[in-house]
């Protein structure tokens, strides 16, 4: 039996139903009031014996309102400790009727460990927003189905302990939004984000860190599957993107992007990530748009040397069964020293560019624009532990006139080196650069051939480029590092 108003204003975590408060379920009533009564009732303004559970058994509830669970102003705790339970999402709906007033379907608003389990909220393109959760913490969010609304379906403003199981939006053009204010500790596992509009995302991630995203996916959500700005200690397991109009993970990173952020800059991971553009025959209005490709990259406004200006993102295993037009991986960006997408153990099907994209089975690094008419410092040397008194390993480096990622015909030289710096006395050093191997360009017959010659200098730790017969101009480098040293 239903526990009734009364009877629960005496016991602590209580169950109320929403029928016992007036509320029909027949998809006809208006809802509102009974079940804001149902949630009120059983927040006592007492932190030691307020919450319980609010229960929807099976029907169609329709609101003209939103749905209020409020834990209090944010000065004080605030702990609300209400749980939203219904039958199931396709059993128990929550309706946004015809005729509605309001911005949300549900508003939580500063509510610690609150519960949201087993319901459709169902938006009929009629607000703005379904699940809108601002200031909260410990939220658990389980098999809701939110859908049909005109911004985002789930969305969060400054909450932190946030998790999210088996849950699913559709329509909007946000499926999950975690882009509002600052963002941690979510916990996002198995949620899927569905036809969102031409210009959205299934996923929009921004000022978030130390939170993951474990096998969840985007499918035919407009311009990209994971919308991935300013943030930090984010990570990505096993998730997947298809039928996206530009890519299935854009990253990016600028100041302008949200004025006030907390993360300065993009890292992040993927871990065994998936995307997929059928061909020759999408969804209807989803022919995926040239220049993109399963990553995209971009730094907005950037300047060098500055945090604000910085991608490094570290992708492990990702595969890519199919994709559109010839570009798999693209990255763009002013400052592509501080700029950079490591590629390790990867499957694409199609081409990889840009200022920025590195695919990385060793530590690589770039040296862009580098004039040369004489003995020129190319890199700093080190061991991998940080000692510059003794080092050895192996440089792999490919030179070039141009940008070694660009798709513009360039002039190429390789060189394989083995590099050892040692004691010869007190307080006296040398370093030894032997050429194992080179091949390409390298005779020097011409000015913009990359041609050279390589010696170590002691005191500096550096290694030297010295041009070969008419070897003259700027020049690029790729340096791969093989054993205990390290080249920076």
């Amino acid at each position: 039996m239903a526990l009734t108003k009364a009877r629960n204003r005496m016991i602590t975590g209580a169950q109320v139903n929403v029928k016992d408060f007036g509320a029909k379920g027949d998809g006809v009533t208006n809802d509102s009031v009974a079940i804001q009564a149902a949630i009120d009732s059983l927040d006592t303004d007492n932190d030691y014996t307020t919450g319980g559970v609010v229960y929807f058994p099976v029907g169609r509830y329709k609101i003209l309102v939103p749905i209020v669970v409020r834990g209090g102003d944010e000065s004080a705790e605030g702990l609300a400790s209400i749980t939203l339970q219904g039958e199931g999402m396709h059993n128990t709906i929550i309706d946004v009727g015809d005729g509605y007033t309001g911005n949300e379907a549900i508003n939580v608003v500063n509510s610690t460990y609150s519960s949201f389990k087993d319901l459709q909220i169902l938006g009929n393109n009629r607000t703005s927003y379904g699940l809108y959760v601002e200031a909260g913490s410990e939220i658990f969010i389980e098999r809701v189905f939110c859908q049909n609304y005109f911004v985002s379906c789930f969305y969060f403003k400054r909450c932190f302990m946030v998790t999210m199981n088996q849950c699913r939006s559709k329509g909007g053009i946000t499926g999950f939004d975690f882009s509002a204010g600052y963002n941690t500790s979510l916990n996002i596992n198995n949620c899927y984000a569905l036809n969102t509009n031409t210009a959205g995302q299934g996923f929009n991630i921004k000022d978030v860190s130390y939170s993951s995203f474990i096998a969840c996916g985007a499918d035919t959500t407009g311009r990209h599957g994971y919308k991935v700005s300013n943030c930090a200690g984010v990570t990505f397991t096993s998730c997947g993107a298809e039928n996206f109009l530009r890519s299935a993970w854009l990253f990016q990173s600028s100041t302008t992007l949200n004025a006030g952020t907390t993360v300065q800059g993009t890292r992040c991971t993927l871990n065994e990530c998936f995307s997929y553009v059928p061909s020759p025959n999408p969804p209807t209005g989803f022919a995926q748009e040239t220049g993109y490709g399963s990553l995209f990259s971009n730094l907005i406004n950037a300047t060098s040397g500055t945090s604000e200006s910085i991608i490094d993102v570290e992708v492990n295993r990702f595969f890519e069964y199919f994709i559109q037009h010839d570009i798999s991986v693209n990255s763009t960006g002013v400052v592509s020293t501080d700029h950079k997408l490591a590629l390790n153990n990867c499957r694409f099907k199609q081409g990889i560019r840009g200022t920025a994209a590195v695919i990385n089975p060793m530590d690589v690094e770039r040296v862009d624009n580098l004039s040369i008419t004489g003995v020129t410092s190319v890199i700093d040397l080190a061991s991998v532990f940080g000692n510059s008194l003794n080092y050895s390993g192996i440089l792999h480096i490919v030179a070039s006139n141009s940008s070694p990622v660009s798709l513009s015909a360039a002039n190429t030289s390789a060189y394989v080196l083995l590099v050892t710096k040692y004691t010869i006395g007190a307080n006296s050093y040398a370093i030894n650069v032997t050429e194992i191997a080179k091949n390409g360009l390298v005779a020097g017959s011409s000015a913009n051939w990359p041609s050279f010659t390589w010696t170590g200098n002691v005191a500096n730790n550096h290694l030297e480029a010295t041009p070969v017969s008419n070897t003259s101009g700027n020049f690029y480098f790729y340096i791969g590092q093989f054993g205990a040293i390290n080249a920076s």
